[in-house]
């Protein structure tokens, strides 16, 4: 298994808990767009996890990437927070805020810290919105074969606080009555 983020910190976590844990992995520091410079091979297994591609300005340079690193036959997997809940209010409020095009950059001052929400951050912070369409747009471009799609009523973090605890399985969260995805999967295939 490898693992890859930017952040030093991060690897370092991530070295601890797969010694910890007995799991033989290893961990390299890279921007997505950098990493054919810093890791070679192919795997069977490609996976990008919640909450990454808003920090990425660039989907056809990722999903290049994703192509790249998979072996033919290999499978690509994502699982992500659903970018129309940048649209909800801190408030359950009907009145839906302007977010699902507004593309990217887009500039946050004084946000708090997503992994530490007491921490307020004392730089800008900047976010790109991609769209559902564009996500699949952009594997298929880069030579993958879309296998599913799916949308999601829960999520794996309370993103608001009117969010609750799904009754059949307290890992997720949901807002009553599903009233949108909080987050959504793709599957697809290096032929």
């Amino acid at each position: 298994m490898t693992g890859v983020d930017f952040e030093p910190g991060a690897l370092e976590t991530a070295r601890t808990l797969a010694a910890e844990s007995g799991v033989e992995a290893r961990f390299v520091c890279s921007t997505v767009d950098a990493l054919p410079e810093a890791l070679d091979g192919q795997f069977d297994i490609v996976f990008t996890s919640y909450g990454v591609l808003m920090w990425l300005p660039d989907l056809a340079r990722w999903a290049e990437v994703v192509a790249h690193f998979l072996r033919p036959g290999g499978r690509f997997h994502l699982v992500e927070f659903h970018p129309v809940v940048g649209a909800l209010g801190e408030e359950p409020d009907p009145q839906l805020q302007p977010w699902y095009f507004i593309g990217g950059p887009h500039r946050w001052e004084g946000d708090r810290d997503y992994a530490d929400r007491s921490h307020v951050l004392e730089h800008p912070q900047y976010e790109w919105v991609h769209k559902v369409g564009d996500v699949v747009s952009a594997l298929v471009d880069a030579g993958l074969m879309l296998e599913s799609l799916g949308e999601h009523p829960v999520a794996a973090e309370q993103m608001r606080p009117y969010m609750v605890r799904d009754r059949d399985d307290e890992r997720w969260w949901r807002i009553p009555g599903d009233p949108i995805p909080l987050s959504y999967s793709v599957r697809a295939r290096k032929p």
